[in-house]
């Protein structure tokens, strides 16, 4: 996980937030849906590049990218637990 914060935080935060807390106008990619999650390599590959978003294709490897994702899921997770025990 800490690798995959590290990843994140250096590569992604300064547009989606860092520690994966939203940023925004950007997506808060905690709250990804599944289609998000199956294309979550093609997208850090330049998917929506016409879109904005930068590609890391050449920059990340595959294994970075994984680690963001998993990262990105326990992220996710952390923030059901914390809606769910809010009063």
């Amino acid at each position: 996980m800490d690798r995959g914060r590290d990843l994140y935080n250096d590569n992604c935060g300064i547009c989606h937030g860092f520690s994966a807390l939203g940023g925004g106008v950007i997506p808060d990619l905690r709250y990804l849906d599944e289609q998000g999650h199956q294309a979550f390599p093609a997208i850090v590959a330049g998917l929506y590049a016409d879109k904005g978003m930068p590609s890391f294709a050449g920059d990340l490897s595959l294994e970075q990218v994984e680690a963001i994702h998993q990262y990105l899921i326990k992220r996710s997770g952390d923030l059901r637990r914390e809606l769910q025990s809010a009063p």
